[in-house]
């Protein structure tokens, strides 16, 4: 957002994907002058699954059963021009100008569920220590347990 579509972490602008297996990040969007706030996170990749043909299907499964109807199809996301899910705060953005926020990205995150409990847990601390900066009006989870193998 800083340099052409350029999130920054630390200090350093991020505009590609990490080298890394990581499926998305947490980020924090503040007004420079006010000092107001929202987390969020987002996923670099979309998982689309796409109906194919009979044909198609016959091409990519062989053997017997049922041959699977759909792909899976991943490609990357809209995570460099995101402005968050927040109508409030894209709202902000549109009158203010891209030039009076910050977009910064707090943590990488591996999984899906590490991601949303490290969004969850900045966003409680904030409402229960009666925070007034913070522009995140809700907060709804729903997660699932991480893959965890225990040997």
């Amino acid at each position: 957002m800083v340099e052409e579509n350029c999130w920054i972490y630390g200090n350093i602008p991020i505009c590609e994907i990490p080298e890394g297996d990581w499926y998305g990040f947490v980020y924090k969007i503040s007004k420079k002058s006010t000092g107001e706030y929202y987390w969020g996170c987002k996923s670099f990749y979309n998982v689309t699954n796409p109906k194919i043909s009979k044909k198609k299907a016959n091409e990519l499964y062989t053997g017997k059963g049922r041959k699977k109807t759909r792909l899976q199809k991943i490609k990357e996301s809209n995570w460099k021009d995101y402005l968050s899910s927040s109508k409030k705060v894209q709202e902000m953005i549109e009158i203010d100008g891209l030039d009076v926020y910050r977009f910064e990205i707090i943590s990488f995150h591996k999984n899906y569920t590490s991601m949303m409990m490290e969004e969850t847990f900045l966003i409680l601390k904030d409402f229960m220590s009666g925070n007034t900066k913070i522009l995140n009006e809700w907060l709804s989870i729903k997660i699932r347990k991480p893959n965890v193998k225990i040997n």
